[in-house]
């Protein structure tokens, strides 16, 4: 009876083809995993407000290259534009205005995203989600039903991503099957699409600094040495980089997100690291020198039992073993050394126990082949055949 006035929402006149709301959602909680491992990710996810028409595209975070390839397949699907694209204050879309104010406006990539497309963008207030209710109550509504379709497949284990996509697209076109009638409404008071596609990659000039290393939207990357001081043209992926040198492809790099830190290689650095072991102790990426916890362990071995200034020198030599013969086959080689007690854990037992390795495989593959005699069962046949007669 008495007290403050309370928020009223406001329901709104949905028109055909008029409004698309686009965010992204997290998928972890369904657990999906990709080769039998776990894949972090989150869905860019994109619905039409008349006819809850959706469709959505796998990604590692919100970026602007996120927004544009989630927006342009989406678009693509559905083969037409609406007049009007909502998004909230995300960064791929907006930046602070006047330096530190808190006023937001449209950045320039996102505003040359919506000119290519001809719709209008349209932002929500900050910490108003109802403002893009349709999106934004749709998340768990596609996620309660990607997890039902998990469910009756009987895993969330995927052979590849491309399988995984192949899965998520079968589900949205069943899905929107059931809406035809509402989305060819809306069909008809869109503009087609342009005729030329966005590339779904950036390009950016950078210079390899003195640490063999290259910085690319605020996150540093590794390159191999012998491009110090180049001048490279790097274009960027969701998923990756390649680096080119004028027309020439050098290197492709798995891409890093901002909240994942350094990418650093050792294979690209252990031949001038050796040269310069006294680098090793305090190098500022130095968990990039442990790449997995067995190498962490076979270094503490070595360090109680040898001392330290000898493990480092014995441990970049291994190091160097495993990017020139293979990160899996030292890296088994060391379980085995660790797990047999072995007194000592350097080079030459790591190349002795990859050295039997390759004798045994020659001795396998130089063996005769068996080859089946049929005869006696040619014999047999006959001898039953005659007897049927």
């Amino acid at each position: 009876m008495h007290g403050p006035e309370k928020e009223v929402y406001f329901p709104q006149i949905k028109e055909p083809g008029r409004q698309m709301g686009a965010d992204w959602t997290n998928m972890n909680e369904l657990k999906i995993q990709i080769g039998g491992e776990l894949y972090p990710h989150l869905l860019f996810h994109s619905v039409l407000a008349y006819s809850n028409w959706e469709w959505g595209m796998r990604c590692k975070s919100e970026s602007y290259l996120s927004l544009q390839n989630g927006l342009q397949l989406s678009l693509g699907k559905l083969g037409k534009v609406p007049k009007e694209l909502w998004v909230d204050n995300t960064t791929a879309a907006t930046c602070r205005l006047g330096g530190a104010g808190k006023e937001r406006g449209f950045n320039q990539a996102f505003t040359s995203l919506c000119e290519h497309f001809q719709i209008s963008p349209q932002v929500i207030n900050v910490r108003c989600p109802n403002e893009n209710g349709d999106v934004e109550s749709s998340h768990g509504h596609l996620k309660n039903r990607i997890d039902q379709h998990l469910l009756l497949r009987g895993s969330r284990n995927f052979e590849s991503l491309q399988a995984y996509d192949l899965f998520l697209e079968q589900m949205y076109v069943r899905r929107n099957k059931s809406l035809s009638e509402k989305v060819d409404e809306e069909k008809a008071q869109m503009r087609s699409l342009p005729p030329t596609p966005l590339p779904d990659w950036r390009e950016y000039e950078c210079r390899v600094s003195c640490y063999a290393t290259i910085q690319l939207q605020k996150t540093t990357y590794s390159v191999p040495s012998r491009l110090i001081g180049a001048r490279l043209r790097a274009r960027v992926w969701e998923e990756q980089i390649r680096l080119f040198h004028g027309r020439d492809e050098v290197v492709t790099l798995e891409r890093r997100h901002r909240s994942q830190g350094a990418q650093v290689n050792y294979r690209h650095i252990v031949d001038q690291l050796i040269r310069k072991a006294g680098a090793f102790e305090q190098y500022r990426w130095k968990e990039a020198l442990f790449p997995t916890a067995s190498f962490d362990a076979a270094f503490n071995v070595m360090e109680q039992r040898q001392g330290r200034t000898w493990a480092i020198r014995e441990y970049l030599h291994i190091l160097k073993l495993a990017a020139d013969e293979g990160q899996d086959k030292v890296e088994r080689a060391l379980e085995e050394l660790i797990q047999g007690h072995k007194n000592v854990i350097n080079l030459h037992e790591v190349k002795a126990m990859l050295g039997c390795w390759e004798d045994l495989r020659k001795q396998v593959q130089e063996q005769a082949p068996l080859v089946a005699n049929l005869s006696a069962y040619d014999r047999m046949l006959g001898s039953e055949v005659d007897c049927e007669f």
